[in-house]
């Protein structure tokens, strides 16, 4: 589950805000993507200074989202009393850096406010991702990128790409501040290549930074001829064959159908949390080392790329893990 952590501030003496109907429109636009069940949202409306700390330890999130305003590189949060209170960039900065070890849960921070560039510059040292906004933005303009960005990823989109997409529906819908948001990355991360979302099986939905695209030519022979010593070492595999039409249960939950044709091509369903989605593209074997591979698309557009290695049979049944250790079972359907 990927948790996004919306935190909102509307102090009493600033502009009124439509806090809500940013959240709204991104729980919308999560809601109708291919993998929108992976998304949770928890929401603190009234985010005060003296709770940040907590809510960033208590919520665990993958993903930061702070909406409301901005002024001099300071976001504003509030006090006890529902004032603001502009918060010092660098402690801000520091407080990330505190939570959010090289190994920590945060791959992405949001701050959809104005003035906020230089303060996502300063949290980029600690979180691979970061929104800033420079200068001022809309009320409009916040909304419309946050819900084309989040819509995105959960598509299977990559960072960059998603942001990219968020700054092109304001184009889209005429809204001329599409240069207002900022992309900030953490030193040696690559924003083309941080995927939040799983694929089937549990792995990243993409692994490059562009969508698969199919060879010009399919596979002639999906099985090679080899030395009888490069076989695998247990007997039960020496005569597995991939083609044909597998079922595929992986202990994440997540269901496959697939068909595996002899000239390369794969197509079938895949059921995730209850929703079941086609998947098509093309699939190899290496006998070798018994690792099957996929690259192809869900639903005709979100990428997919995934191995699955055989480990050993059971009867009828083939068992092993995929490329991100999650486990599966496959029989002949």
């Amino acid at each position: 589950m990927i948790r996004i952590l919306f935190l909102a501030a509307n102090p009493l003496e600033t502009d009124r805000l439509q806090l809500g109907r940013e959240q709204n429109d991104i729980e919308e636009g999560i809601r109708k993507s291919t993998f929108g069940r992976q998304f949770d949202i928890q929401s603190d409306f009234a985010t005060q200074v003296k709770d940040l700390q907590d809510r960033l330890q208590r919520s665990d999130p993958n993903i930061v989202h702070f909406s409301g305003h901005g002024e001099n590189s300071r976001l504003i949060l509030e006090d006890a009393e529902g004032h603001g209170i502009a918060v010092p960039p660098n402690a801000l900065a520091n407080l990330f850096g505190l939570i959010n070890d090289p190994d920590g849960n945060i791959k992405c921070v949001v701050l959809n406010a104005c003035y906020s560039e230089d303060q996502a510059e300063a949290i980029a040292k600690y979180v691979d991702c970061v929104v800033g906004i420079s200068g001022t933005i809309s009320d409009k303009a916040a909304a419309a990128f946050a819900a084309s960005f989040y819509s995105a990823l959960a598509y299977g989109q990559s960072v960059k790409k998603a942001f990219d997409l968020g700054c092109n529906s304001l184009d889209l819908q005429d809204i001329p501040e599409g240069a207002k948001p900022r992309l900030n990355s953490r030193a040696g991360v690559d924003p083309l290549k941080v995927v939040l979302v799983k694929a089937p099986g549990g792995s990243p939905a993409l692994r490059r930074g562009k969508s698969p695209k199919p060879p010009k030519t399919a596979p002639t022979q999906e099985v090679q001829d080899v030395p009888s010593t490069a076989l695998p070492a247990k007997p039960e595999l020496a005569q597995f064959q991939p083609v044909g039409r597998w079922n595929v249960q992986f202990s994440s939950g997540i269901a496959l159908l697939v068909e595996h044709y002899p000239n390369g091509a794969f197509q079938g369903y895949a059921t995730i949390m209850g929703v079941t989605h086609t998947i098509a593209g093309n699939w190899g074997y290496n006998p070798y080392n018994m690792l099957i591979q996929y690259q192809g698309l869900i639903d005709g557009l979100s990428p997919l790329v995934s191995g699955m290695l055989v480990q050993g049979s059971r009867g009828n049944s083939y068992y092993g893990i995929d490329d991100d250790g999650i486990g599966f079972v496959m029989s002949l359907a």
